[in-house]
C-alpha cells in the first residue's frame, strides 16, 4: 500500500489505539478499519460518519469528495495519473480521469498562477 510519512505514523497511532476497540473474534482479525463496537466499518457505517460530520458541521462534505480532492491534489503536486489510477484501484484510465477532473473553481485558481499573458 502507498501512502507518505505522515499517513504511516497517523496509521500507526490508530493500531495502537484500536486494539481497545477491537472485536477479537478471529472473523474480524485481518479487518483494518472498525468501529468503537468493534466490529468492521462498512459502507453504511461510513456514510454515518460523513453524514453527522455534515450536521454539525454544515459543510457539504462525502467520501466520495475526499476521494475526489485527494486525486487533484496528487495531480497539482506533479502526481502521474498512471500511479494515481493504481493508488485509486482502477483498471480503466477513464475511471481516474473523473477523479481528476477539474472543478471550474480548480480551472480558475490554476489559470490565475500559471496564465502566460501575465507572464508577458
Amino acid at each position: 500500500m502507498l501512502f507518505g510519512r505522515k499517513t504511516r505514523k497517523a496509521l500507526r497511532e490508530y493500531l495502537k489505539d484500536r486494539e481497545k476497540y477491537r472485536n477479537h473474534s478471529p472473523i474480524y482479525a485481518d479487518c483494518l478499519w472498525i468501529g468503537r463496537d468493534g466490529y468492521p466499518l462498512t459502507n453504511k457505517s461510513v456514510q454515518e460518519v460523513f453524514k453527522k460530520l455534515k450536521a454539525k458541521t454544515g459543510l457539504p462534505i462525502h467520501a466520495h469528495k475526499l476521494r475526489h480532492s485527494f486525486g487533484l491534489s496528487f495531480i497539482d503536486a506533479g502526481g502521474d495519473r498512471g500511479y494515481l489510477q493504481r493508488i485509486l484501484g482502477h483498471e480503466d484510465m477513464s475511471t481516474t480521469d473523473v477523479y481528476v477532473n477539474p472543478t471550474a473553481e480548480h480551472l480558475s485558481r490554476h489559470h490565475d498562477k500559471l496564465s502566460p499573458g501575465d507572464k508577458i
